[in-house]
């Protein structure tokens, strides 16, 4: 059944192209473009599939930056709170707000990140500020040393001084001692 079928299907094409009065070289040149389209239709399906991976590839990549660049931020945010940056002291003299925001709709990578300008203004005033602290520790340091010294100074003196009121106390026992004698003594004579 499917050769007579076949069979049949041939002898239509075969009286068709009878009827187009089609010549050999024509029909070879266009079965050979039937294979070379065939071809590039298999070399274009090829890289349509390539192409669908490559873009899957990009959006997990993308999602995970994404994902990166939302964690980083998180955690800058946390530090500005921990360094008590946000909302802004009201003895500040840096007059920056610190506070910054993912905008993913923006097509401009550039301006992907809302607020002040995070390598001409906020690194440099974190820098500062950063230098500022460790300076400000750095006396509050000094000064914890010279009042360590001046404390172990005074608990050398109160031990100095507990140990002369001991003494004092000793001698003075000893001298009621003997001015108890000399009264018994004195007492006795009389």
């Amino acid at each position: 059944m499917n050769l007579q079928k076949l069979h049949e299907e041939n002898d239509e094409l075969s009286r068709r192209v009878k009827e187009q009065n089609i010549s050999p070289q024509e029909v070879t040149r266009m079965n050979t473009e039937h294979d070379t389209l065939q071809r590039s239709l298999i070399e274009l399906r090829r890289k349509v599939a390539e192409t669908q991976q490559a873009y899957h590839n990009l959006e997990i990549a993308l999602a995970n930056r994404t994902a990166d660049l939302e964690k980083a931020m998180d955690e800058y945010m946390g530090f500005v709170w921990k360094l008590d940056l946000h909302p802004q002291p009201a003895n500040s003299t840096l007059n920056i707000n610190f506070e910054i925001n993912l905008d993913m709709a923006k097509e401009d990578p550039k301006k992907l990140i809302v607020g002040e300008d995070l390598r001409k203004t906020i690194t440099p005033t974190i820098i500062e500020f950063t230098r500022t602290k460790r300076q400000q520790r750095g006396e509050a340091e000094d000064e914890a040393i010279q009042v360590d010294f001046v404390v172990d100074k005074l608990a050398a003196e109160q031990e100095n001084l507990e140990e002369d009121m001991a003494n004092i106390e000793i001698r003075a026992n000893v001298l009621l001692e003997q001015a108890e004698a000399l009264r018994k003594v004195r007492s006795c004579i009389r």
